[in-house]
């Protein structure tokens, strides 16, 4: 997921561990941390409830077969 039109990107997987952040340069603003606080929390956020999302999707793929 991202935040900031892209320019703090985080990477979760299904089990909703950050396996990844990316931020860009331009975002780096020493007078200005508050800012890109915000766009990290909000990034990791969405990827961790992105990765919930997906390995509930995938969850219910392989419990649909067993009436559960």
């Amino acid at each position: 997921m991202s935040a900031g039109g892209g320019k703090v990107k985080v990477t979760a997987n299904g089990a909703g561990d950050v396996v990844a952040i990316k931020i860009d340069k331009e975002v780096v603003d020493p007078d200005d941390v508050e800012f890109l606080e915000e766009m990290v929390l909000s990034a990791v956020k969405q990827a961790v409830e992105q990765g919930k999302a997906l390995a509930q999707s995938e969850m219910t793929k392989l419990t649909s077969g067993f009436g559960v």
